[in-house]
């Protein structure tokens, strides 16, 4: 098992007025897969919305290592469409619905194609 410190993967820029967090979920972009770096993965907690910009490798994972519910993600923005930026929109849309039962619909944004 990788043991990735809590600390670091925690790590957020923060508002003053703390109504704005910023998570980094995964960095590692790009076609090689890095056993100690998630695919690259944003998350902004802006009042009650959840924004998630990419989708990338290990994303559901990374989020319940912050104990954060997948269900909770209110809408998506894909940046561009290479595959290490949407390969974990799947397990995103499937997962909340089948486990954690996802209460309003996700909303997914990106570029046509």
């Amino acid at each position: 098992m990788l043991a990735i410190p809590r600390v670091a993967a925690q790590e957020a820029v923060t508002s003053s007025d703390d109504k704005i967090r910023v998570i980094l979920l995964g960095t590692a972009g790009g076609p090689i897969s890095d056993a100690q770096r998630f695919g690259i993965s944003t998350l902004v907690e802006a009042g009650p919305e959840r924004l998630l910009f990419d989708a990338g490798r290990s994303l559901t994972t990374g989020m319940a290592r912050l104990a954060i519910n997948p269900a909770d993600v209110t809408k998506v923005f894909i940046t561009h469409l290479h595959s290490d930026h949407i390969v974990s929109l799947p397990e995103l849309y499937l997962f909340p619905w089948a486990s954690q039962g996802r209460r309003v619909p996700l909303q997914v944004w990106g570029p046509a194609g």
